[in-house]
């Protein structure tokens, strides 16, 4: 018994730092709520292994503690004490910066095989869209029924189906037909069900840079081929 905890404490410790990376990876490159758990765990524990393995690199040349909490030994011998636990708490918060740099190393490879195939991992485009270029902009949530809300996004579910993802609405306001304009409501959080939402757009700020400009056609003096008059 004793043998068996000492085995699953280095699984623990040993799996534990490519966490870190393991989001980091997720947040540049994207999510896919489809993929199976053992593919997340087989990345994590990958990221975790070259996170221990620049660890000890860099560690030899700075001379630092070695992560001693790979080895079952160390648990059946362990004595608590500043001497011991001191130098493996080094090792181990090395152990994550380490691990975490190699997520983000191995984000900025797949982003470049991405541009470089033409094809992306996954498909990130909901993800990069609330996460990314969302942030600090007002957006206008559409609803099939017709109805319409802006606010700025407090929360969204990303890894999830298209109908499961759901929106935490800040300083919501409803649109009024009757005024063409958005009527700021006395609420705080506005929940919307993802089911319910058709399209989702974020409002254009002065300080946003952009191609076209506002209120103007797009197109002067012909029609694109395959357009249509509106």
């Amino acid at each position: 018994m004793p043998d068996t905890i000492h085995a699953l404490l280095v699984i623990l410790f040993a799996v534990l730092p490519g966490l870190p990376g393991n989001s980091l990876y997720q947040r540049l490159v994207g999510s896919d709520w489809r993929e199976e758990q053992w593919r997340t765990v087989i990345r994590i524990i990958g990221i975790s292994l070259g996170g221990l393995i620049l660890y000890v690199i860099i560690g030899n040349w700075l001379n630092a503690p070695l992560p001693s909490y790979i080895s079952p030994l160390t648990f059946a011998n362990l004595t608590v004490s500043r001497l011991v636990l001191v130098p493996m708490a080094i090792a181990f918060v090395g152990h994550f910066v380490s691990s975490t740099a190699v997520g983000f190393l191995a984000a900025k490879i797949t982003q470049l095989m991405d541009r470089w195939t033409k094809v992306s991992e996954y498909a990130d485009s909901w993800h990069k869209f609330v996460s990314i270029h969302a942030e600090e902009h007002w957006v206008i949530v559409s609803l099939q029924g017709g109805s319409s809300y802006a606010g700025y996004i407090k929360k969204a579910d990303t890894n999830v189906s298209s109908d499961e993802r759901d929106i935490i609405l800040a300083e919501p306001a409803v649109f009024r037909k009757d005024q063409n304009n958005y009527w700021s409501l006395p609420y705080k959080y506005l929940f919307i069900p993802g089911k319910h939402i058709s399209s989702v757009a974020i409002v254009h700020e002065p300080s946003d840079e952009r191609v076209s400009k506002i209120d103007q056609f797009l197109f002067s003096g012909h029609q694109p081929q395959g357009g249509k008059d509106a």
